[in-house]
């Protein structure tokens, strides 16, 4: 490190970034010297004897003369440290060559330790005798100076061994304080990244009702945080809910219209240390139809997000639910497949849901298929699909996929399977669809052509596969998006989840169904035969039921929950597995008047 003193006259600046342009200075120059890792120290010494030290790296001073930092920025890796009590904090100034005196000037106040005393021949300028000396300090000029390795405590009585801060902490009336957007690990040894994960829409009003859960995957660690509630406009509402789960636990909560507070609930985060863990948010008309999507931490470095169907029609219609999770206000364009442009405007930490016809004056569009949403960076969201009693919606992605996999292909009199695949990209896409039976038979396959923005489209009856296609993936020569829907013929049921990124060796079935039934699904994607451990817990995290079923290479498995052990899951609220092959596993969640299905993909 290296110190550098200068004297500062206390009204030479006019502007905070007057100073911060002097400190830049002063790093520069000894980036320019003697390195750009080396600490500096920078001591003002004011003319009313007032020391402050700052202590930066020389880096962040050229980095802020190259605008490389802004003004926030910069400030944020400066340290502040006073050398000196600073001046005592009430109106007006201490003058004393004017007569001020602690006897006729509140800005003349005395330190602790003093006494007003003007005169007393051992009077400071400010009338005040010391009775006490401050401890681990030296009186230079009129005031008092810790040594080093020493800082005021928080009384300013005395000077105490000099507390370093931690990384994105900062010191405040003696005691280190993490920066917005961190927290203090366990033992505040460290301030770690919060991390949020985002429940982006909330529906509690008009009969709308929303089912929130919570997961700690962990097999040791307690998960603790807390549940944020807001308004569409990004502010506080309702009270902050503190969360600990033990080891494997799972949370639940259903918000709906019977709480006041319901109505202004636009989204939810929770915020914790930790980014072991996983939850889904279910909006529901009771004995309508629900749907459910995984609760998301937010985006990658993309700012695209894609939109790979809509449909806009008399019968059907398509919502987009957007979230802003930056402070910053964002202009985002929607440019559809027939180049098409709007743009929405969300500012900072706003929620806002809406169809696709409102974007233009409530016009149907049947011509719209897909859309790719740009200048996203820090939005996240969903879209839902919707028309007479069916619905069901998938999370907004930011991310493609050159293998997509579809584990369950169903067409008879009660269900269908709708299936689309979407390019995004400016260049065309060579698909191979290998569909496979259910005991794992490669089924002939396709290979076709799919040009920018196009799309891979259709219901199992129209896709020409084998009749006896259990499941199939599709291999792509550039990064593609997809979904698959289920539905059954009568109109009542409709449910659906991305096939992006969810193969995996464990996740989990994050809801088993009580008032209903629930299905789960495993489509081996390896040619070697998998073995894959069951666990049921119970909303404690103790595991009701554990063992193990196993599936041939490219083999399928469907089944209810409760009966792929064959052991009682009484109990159960949830389950996971772990494998020691990649597979793709979802569960479809059906209600028991047959009104409401949804599904959710592995987490």
């Amino acid at each position: 490190s290296v110190t550098i003193k200068y004297t500062q006259t206390i009204a030479e600046f006019s502007s905070f970034t007057e100073m911060l342009n002097r400190i830049a200075d002063i790093a520069d120059l000894a980036a320019q010297e003697l390195g750009i890792n080396y600490e500096v120290i920078i001591e003002q010494d004011f003319d009313d004897d007032q020391i402050m030290q700052i202590v930066t790296k020389a880096a962040n001073g050229t980095a802020y003369l190259d605008q490389t930092l802004n003004n926030e920025q910069f400030r944020d890796l400066l340290t502040f440290q006073p050398r000196t009590r600073g001046p005592i904090m009430v109106a007006g100034e201490c003058v004393p060559k004017n007569g001020n005196t602690c006897e006729n000037c509140t800005a003349c106040s005395c330190y602790p330790g003093e006494i007003c005393d003007p005169s007393n021949p051992t009077a400071n300028e400010r009338g005040c005798v010391v009775i006490t000396p401050p401890a681990h300090a030296y009186l230079q000029g009129s005031q008092y100076v810790c040594d080093a390795g020493y800082e005021w405590n928080s009384e300013q009585t005395n000077c105490v061994p000099l507390v370093k801060c931690p990384e994105h902490a900062f010191k405040f009336n003696g005691a280190c304080e993490c920066e917005l957007g961190y927290d203090w690990n366990a033992d505040k040894s460290a301030c770690l990244k919060v991390i949020n994960l985002y429940y982006p829409h909330l529906a509690c009003v008009d009969g709308w009702q929303t089912e929130v859960c919570l997961i700690n995957p962990s097999q040791s660690e307690t998960l603790s945080g807390t549940l944020k509630f807001f308004s569409n406009q990004g502010r506080p509402a309702g009270e902050d809910k503190t969360i600990t789960l033990a080891p494997h636990a799972r949370y639940q909560l259903t918000l709906n219209n019977a709480s006041p507070e319901a109505a202004q609930l636009g989204y939810m985060i929770f915020a914790s240390l930790s980014k072991n863990t996983c939850g889904y948010l279910k909006f529901f008309l009771n004995g309508k139809y629900r749907v459910a999507i995984p609760a998301t931490f937010g985006k990658s470095s993309d700012d695209n997000l894609f939109v790979s169907h809509i449909a806009s029609d008399k019968i059907w219609w398509t919502g987009i639910s957007l979230l802003n999770t930056s402070s910053a206000s964002k202009k985002i364009t929607f440019t559809f497949n027939d180049d098409q442009t709007k743009t929405v405007v969300l500012a900072g930490n706003e929620h806002r849901a809406f169809t696709i016809s409102s974007l233009f004056d409530a016009e149907k569009q049947p011509e719209l298929n897909s859309a790719e949403i740009s200048e996203a960076t820090g939005v996240v969201g969903l879209q839902i699909f919707g028309g007479g009693n069916q619905l069901s919606g998938i999370l907004l992605k930011d991310s493609t996929a050159r293998e997509l996999y579809f584990p369950h292909l169903v067409s008879d009199d009660v269900w269908w399977t709708g299936i689309a695949a979407y390019n995004p990209n400016q260049a065309a896409s060579t698909l191979t669809i290998t569909p496979f039976s259910k005991n794992g038979s490669s089924l002939t396959t396709q290979t076709l052509n799919l040009g920018s923005h196009k799309k891979y489209l259709g219901t199992l009856s129209s896709l020409n596969l084998p009749n006896n296609s259990a499941w199939f993936k599709i291999d792509s020569t550039v990064g593609i998006t997809g979904f698959e829907l289920f539905g059954t013929n009568n109109g009542n049921f409709l449910a659906g989840y991305t096939g992006v990124g969810i193969a995996a060796r464990k996740a989990i079935f994050p809801k088993l169904e009580k008032n209903g039934w629930t299905g789960i699904a495993f489509a081996n994607i390896s040619d070697k035969p998998a073995t894959i451990n069951l666990k049921f817990y119970n909303d404690a995290g103790v595991a009701v039921t554990t063992g193990t079923i196993n599936v041939d290479g490219y083999s399928k498995v469907l089944s209810p929950a409760e009966n792929l052990l064959k052991l009682d899951t009484s109990g159960a609220t949830y389950m996971d597995y772990s494998s020691d092959q990649d597979v793709v596993g979802f569960q479809i969640n059906g209600s028991s008047d047959g009104m409401m299905l949804d599904a959710l993909p592995g987490m």
